[in-house]
């Protein structure tokens, strides 16, 4: 079976990206053998990122990965 890798983009939408996230954690739970990992691009955004980080404490289906970009030369 093929295995998903979602890259999730976000600037300044926590409250999204906690609804975003929960929703495929669930999803996951059901197929687990499709959903691997989802990578998180951070945007510039301090507090969403300690949301983030709070937020991935609570999701046991998924791998996540957290990159947060800080300038414009790349993914810190």
């Amino acid at each position: 079976m093929p295995k998903l890798e979602i890259i999730v983009l976000t600037y300044r939408r926590a409250p999204l990206l906690r609804r975003c996230l929960r929703s495929l954690n669930a999803a996951a739970s059901r197929v687990s053998a499709l959903v691997r990992t989802i990578v998180v691009v951070n945007g510039r955004d301090e507090e969403t990122s300690l949301d983030l980080r709070r937020l991935v404490l609570e999701l046991d289906n998924l791998e996540i990965e957290i990159r947060n970009y800080y300038d414009e030369t790349g993914i810190k």
